[in-house]
């Protein structure tokens, strides 16, 4: 059985061997402090890159408002990529606005 099989993904994989390569008391003293570490940080720590390497980029603010938009939402606001003059304009829009406020700023009827 293949792992695509079980359901797991090459990033989950790639993940997962990194933080099983992290010493035991490194991974032990991340886990054992005041906040929890994200995934995310344990697979910096383990590849020797910076605690907020990759967090924080525009694309990635803008992915994760993007995923948090329902799917209505979603339609809305790729219609509106699709049919606007200027995209970097409506991407400026995503990553300055909070998910919660999104919705309102794009209108699906205006764009069609």
């Amino acid at each position: 059985m293949t792992l695509r099989e079980m359901g797991i993904t090459r990033q989950f994989a790639s993940n997962a061997m990194a933080i099983a390569s992290l010493p035991d008391d490194v991974f032990e003293a991340a886990i054992n402090a005041d906040e929890i570490p994200s995934i995310r940080a344990l697979v910096n720590r383990a590849k020797g890159l910076p605690p907020g390497h990759g967090a924080g980029s525009p694309f990635t603010e803008a992915m994760r408002h993007v995923q948090r938009l329902s799917p209505a939402d979603r339609r809305a606001l790729c219609i509106a990529i699709l049919t606007a003059d200027e995209t970097a304009e409506i991407f400026a829009v995503l990553t300055a606005q909070s998910a919660e406020s999104l919705p309102h700023s794009l209108n699906a009827s205006a764009a069609l």
